[in-house]
């Protein structure tokens, strides 16, 4: 069951009525829920007709831009929206084309599902003055084996103010809490992302400091506005470095660095999947899991 607002409703519609066109964006809502609670529309640089719609690498540059505003506020991307002026209610083969490109690319990490709405109208029809629209909800799922599943998800409006959702965001920013959302002022919204606050910064380095005992000063850096932990080990230094989602291309992920020369190894990663959050404790519990061949550079 998909839930959505009144408001992300009326947003989307919106979008529909601006254009004559095929037209879409992204829908977001609380990390690791099936609430909608916004959209997020394709700007100018999209590429639209009757009958396609296309991001552009700019239109995904303002996608991303906007995301990071909803992110600090707890909520993630949840899927694609785009509206069919033809009434065709089904995902059309491009769709569908693009949706398993999206699911069996390694670096979108949705983990087999992603949702996808299809709007239409009823052509010349009204009702009390207002242009009626149509939601169709789409959960095209990537089973271990065989061809894609696209199977019609029901769907729920529920009120702006529903207590589910500050329940979810409240969930969302929890897992966040140690970090704080930052705008590096140079206009470019490449530079956007998280960085820690004095209490996050406690708490991940007495983590990290545990993960070679006593002993071992952590000092705090920021690397292209990333949130990072140097810790100095005996023969090499360690960064850990966690990211914001990059919309689409990955999802909010986690490296463990190790320096080695003048060359930089990753040595353990963690891509967190869309919808879901982050938790210290399972990260650290992996790396712990993990100690002896990360410190052993294997």
């Amino acid at each position: 069951m998909v839930f959505v607002t009144k408001a992300a409703r009326k947003d989307i519609e919106q979008e529909c009525l601006r254009n004559n066109s095929e037209t879409g964006g992204i829908l977001v809502g609380p990390a690791g829920s099936d609430i909608i609670t916004g959209f997020i529309p394709s700007s100018q640089a999209a590429h639209r007709s009757f009958a396609a719609y296309e991001q552009t690498q700019e239109d995904v540059d303002h996608l991303n831009r906007e995301l990071r505003i909803c992110q600090a506020e707890g909520e993630e991307f949840q899927g694609y929206a785009h509206w069919h002026p033809n009434q065709m209610n089904q995902l059309s083969s491009v769709d569908l084309l693009t949706a398993e490109t999206v699911l069996r690319a390694p670096s979108y990490n949705l983990h087999g599902r992603l949702l996808m709405l299809v709007v239409t109208d009823r052509r010349g029809c009204w009702h009390s003055g207002k242009r009626e629209f149509t939601f169709y909800f789409y959960e095209v799922i990537e089973p271990m084996t065989g061809p894609l599943v696209c199977q019609l998800a029901e769907y729920e409006e529920i009120d702006d103010d529903d207590p589910r959702i500050q329940e979810e965001k409240a969930k969302a920013l929890d897992g966040q809490r140690w970090m704080k959302h930052v705008d590096k002022g140079d206009g470019s919204g490449s530079k956007w992302g998280f960085l820690w606050t004095e209490s996050g910064q406690k708490v991940l380095a007495h983590e990290l400091k545990e993960l070679r005992g006593a002993g071992h000063d952590a000092e705090l850096a920021i690397v292209d506005n990333a949130a990072c932990v140097m810790i100095q080990l005996p023969e090499d230094r360690m960064m850990a470095v966690f990211l914001a989602g990059e919309y689409p291309m990955a999802p909010p992920r986690f490296f463990l660095l190790k320096a080695n020369g003048s060359q930089t190894e990753v040595i353990f990663s963690k891509f967190r999947r869309w919808s879901s959050l982050f938790s210290i404790k399972e990260l650290m519990d992996d790396l712990k899991a993990r100690k002896p061949r990360i410190w052993q550079g294997g």
